[in-house]
């Protein structure tokens, strides 16, 4: 697992992907920051054919993959130190964001922690116990950390950030509802759903009624302000693509 140190580093951006692990970050920005020999060793892959490095560190207990960046001096790239240097001081170096958005999300995470018309679920429906429960991912979150997701049947068993929008669209529900959240994170869901990256929500109670014995009229209300909340997609038992939104409103940001 990559160390709370290094996964705030690792919060933020939406710009580049760590891979092997599906982290989201300010690459550059990260990079330039976990630059110490003393404390990382770090291993470049060239790329021939579509002239890219890809950079992996090694640190606390694992190793991780950071991609792309530009390769300046062309095939047969050395992996060592001063290349790695030469590597990311070569490539355009992002505003640094992450500190701002940790702030951020830790704020809202607290806030929803605290939300009395939130309840977040502490088991999943499959009864598979993990570190991946919406409280906890939300309390991961509160905390600066990335967000666990589960690791059965379609779920990657990664860790993410989760979304300001998603928390921010969350705590506008919540002003005129209540809300069970069954599901951030983690669970399984379709491969690549957007729940693996932190933006999207299932939530099976609205206003104390199971999402399931909701009104076609109570389900287009609440459609609409997750809408105006700034959610991009939502399905539910009215409106439902692949017929398996029948007992929950998976809300996406």
């Amino acid at each position: 697992m990559i160390p709370p140190d290094v996964q705030k580093l690792l919060l933020g951006g939406v710009t580049d992907e760590i891979i092997d692990g599906g982290y989201l970050g300010e690459v550059e920005v990260v990079a330039k920051r976990l630059f110490d020999p003393s404390k990382y060793k770090w291993d470049i892959v060239k790329f021939d054919d579509i002239g890219v490095c890809n950079l992996s560190y090694f640190g606390g207990a694992g190793t991780y993959k950071i991609s792309p960046y530009s390769c300046p001096d062309g095939p047969g790239v050395k992996n060592d130190q001063a290349n790695l240097k030469k590597i990311l001081e070569s490539n355009d170096t992002k505003t640094p964001t992450a500190s701002k958005n940790i702030t951020q999300v830790m704020q809202l995470a607290s806030d929803i922690l605290t939300n009395q018309n939130i309840t977040l679920a502490n088991k999943h429906y499959s009864k598979v116990e993990d570190k991946a429960t919406p409280i906890q991912n939300v309390m991961d979150a509160s905390k600066g950390l990335l967000a666990h997701n589960s690791s059965y049947e379609k779920a990657p068993g990664l860790m993410t950030p989760l979304s300001p929008d998603l928390l921010t669209g969350i705590m506008t529900l919540a002003q005129s509802n209540t809300i069970s959240i069954s599901e951030i994170a983690g669970g399984s869901h379709s491969y690549g759903s957007s729940h693996y990256d932190g933006n999207a929500i299932d939530i099976n109670w609205v206003n104390d009624s199971h999402v399931s014995t909701m009104s076609k009229s109570q389900i287009d209300a609440f459609r609409k302000e997750a809408f105006d909340a700034g959610a991009t997609a939502v399905y539910d038992p009215w409106h439902d693509p692949d017929g398996s939104h029948t007992n929950h409103i998976h809300i996406e940001w």
